[in-house]
């Protein structure tokens, strides 16, 4: 299965019961909000999708193949169906998606389901999915509820985007972080930068 070949080659001990930023030393977090903008404000919307979407291009050349590994909390036995806004915006087809029931990271009571599948990153519309990400706390549609991870299969970096407040990047090794810290060092979160900083002064 690929996610696990890619687990094992790049995060052995990776888990994700936790956010991803506090899973893995070798991390990066990014502040997507704009301190003058308030959430009522469409610009503000607007300055979460462009931050994500620079991010996201940094990570990802069009021609890449990435892993999509989505997890969300389902009722019962049932899959994440069909009709999943993500799914809807993606031409892979049923035979390349694998499903999987998983520990809920956040209760021992409600059930999650995790599904995961290969593709290129030209035929991501990633700006329409970082926004329906940003929306889900709001009431905004469209809306992309429970947690996304796109996994570079190249270079084995992986990019989250939690919500309208930030993202988190992680990569096997510091060197692979680096190009991202020293680019993109303003949009780095304050509350963690003496974590970060401390990484990457070594």
């Amino acid at each position: 299965m690929a996610l696990i070949g890619f687990l094992q080659q790049h995060y052995p001990s990776l888990t994700t019961a936790k956010p991803l930023f506090d899973c893995w030393l070798i991390s990066l977090r990014f502040n997507l909000q704009k301190d003058t903008l308030a959430t009522s404000d469409e610009a503000y919307f607007q300055e979460v999708i462009h931050r994500a979407s620079l991010l996201f291009r940094a990570v990802f050349a069009p021609d890449e193949y990435a892993l999509l590994v989505h997890e969300q909390w389902r009722s019962k036995r049932h899959r994440i169906r069909s009709s999943n806004y993500l799914l809807r915006q993606l031409p892979v087809p049923q035979t390349a998606i694998h499903f999987q029931r998983i520990t809920n990271p956040y209760s021992d009571t409600l059930k999650w389901m995790r599904m995961h599948f290969p593709i290129t990153i030209s035929q991501i519309p990633y700006t329409e999915i970082l926004a329906a990400i940003s929306n889900q706390d709001f009431g905004r549609r469209p809306a992309l509820l429970g947690r996304l991870f796109f996994l570079n299969q190249r270079t084995g970096l992986v990019f989250h985007m939690y919500d309208d407040r930030g993202l988190d990047i992680i990569g096997p090794d510091v060197a692979s972080l680096r190009y991202l810290y020293e680019e993109f060092n303003e949009l780095i979160l304050d509350y963690d930068r003496p974590q970060i900083d401390a990484l990457f002064a070594t």
